[in-house]
């Protein structure tokens, strides 16, 4: 009967710890429709392509390409295989001609910088809800442990009862830690994000500056501009963040003297014969001292 007790205690326990959940606030305001906006980016990035019929076997349509996602992708996914599908065409980058090359190149390069914009605040939207719920849930586990271990004290539950739940709330406290070190590119979200935002400024400023010549340039400009908001990426700026500011906050080191060999700093060397007073050529005239008339 204690042991049918003992569990309705920390059944009840373990409910009142996951409703609770339900109380929390929203993590932001409302954000902006963005399903339009991603149709839009994506149409405008397909202009840059020549969909036609295929020329015999010379095209390649396709065929057993598989739909890239990543393993760890979180929240909805970001592309739909609709959206990358070719069917029967052929698909090729469009030729620009020069007289259109400023301007098409300027408007996919806008599509795709405004389409990574995009997933870049999705990611860092997920990155923010995941990681709030699992600080909730760690430290609803560390009170959930304190109240067990008090309800198995009232229990006389014995010590090794009391081991095995403290060893399994540990696993699970373990556990989000080693989440926390493995997918945290940084303690503090916020700097990342101001961080990824400064360099894609930056990157957009240059871009616009130097025009790639064509879509297939201007595509791996895209990527490169994507790659800040990546975890490499992210993890790389952060680095570079810390380096920076401490060589800036290091005081330079003095300057040390060059000693002469043999002696002291700036002394002449000790083997060094001193030189003799120099006589004047022959044809000087030498002035001879007047002495003053007497008379």
């Amino acid at each position: 009967m204690k042991r049918v007790g003992l569990g309705i205690l920390v059944a009840a326990s373990l409910s009142a710890c996951t409703s609770v959940e339900r109380f929390r606030p929203d993590l932001a305001a409302r954000v902006l429709p963005s399903r339009l906006d991603e149709i839009a980016y994506v149409n405008a990035l397909r202009q840059a392509f020549d969909f036609h019929e295929p020329n015999g076997g010379a095209c390649y349509n396709g065929a057993e390409l598989r739909h890239f996602r990543p393993r760890l992708e979180q929240g909805r996914p970001d592309h739909l295989r609709q959206q990358e599908l070719a069917g029967a065409y052929c698909v090729s980058y469009r030729r620009l001609a020069p007289a259109e090359r400023t301007e098409a190149v300027t408007r996919y390069l806008e599509a795709g910088f405004g389409l990574t914009d995009l997933y870049c605040q999705r990611f860092f939207t997920i990155a923010a809800e995941a990681a709030q719920q699992r600080h909730f849930q760690r430290n609803s586990f560390s009170a959930l442990d304190a109240l067990v271990g008090a309800v198995l004290g009232f229990a006389n539950a014995g010590q090794t009862a009391s081991s095995i739940v403290n060893a399994g709330f540990e696993g699970i406290d373990s556990t989000y830690q080693n989440i926390d070190n493995a997918f945290l590119v940084a303690p503090d979200l916020a700097n990342v994000r101001d961080l990824v935002h400064a360099a894609q400024e930056d990157f957009r400023t240059r871009a616009y500056a130097s025009l790639p010549n064509s879509y297939e340039s201007a595509r791996a400009v895209i990527e490169r501009y994507a790659g800040h908001c990546s975890f490499t990426g992210m993890r790389q700026l952060v680095n570079d963040s810390v380096t920076t500011a401490t060589r800036e906050l290091t005081p330079p080191e003095p300057a040390a003297p060059n000693p002469q060999p043999g002696g002291a700093p700036g002394a002449p060397p000790a083997n060094a014969k001193p030189q003799a007073p120099t006589s004047p050529p022959n044809d000087a005239a030498v002035p001879v001292p007047v002495s003053p008339d007497t008379n």
